[in-house]
């Protein structure tokens, strides 16, 4: 399909999101909260240098959280 990379995200999405831009994604000031979502929520762990997020895994997790 054109236009979708093999694991199914748009080519012009980035496959990777930095702290300030999952903050962004829902809504949040605190990198603090995103750690409490991971203890509690089982929210993904960033990867690279704990930086930034693997936005297939964060999509995976949102599916979740509406699920529940």
């Amino acid at each position: 399909m054109a236009g979708v990379n093999q694991d199914q995200l748009p080519l012009n999405e980035p496959m990777f999101l930095n702290t300030k831009q999952v903050l962004a994604r829902y809504g949040i000031n605190s990198a603090a909260t995103l750690w409490n979502w991971r203890q509690t929520l089982g929210f993904p762990k960033p990867i690279h240098n704990g930086r930034h997020y693997d936005r297939r895994q964060l999509d995976e997790w949102d599916q979740k959280q509406r699920a529940a």
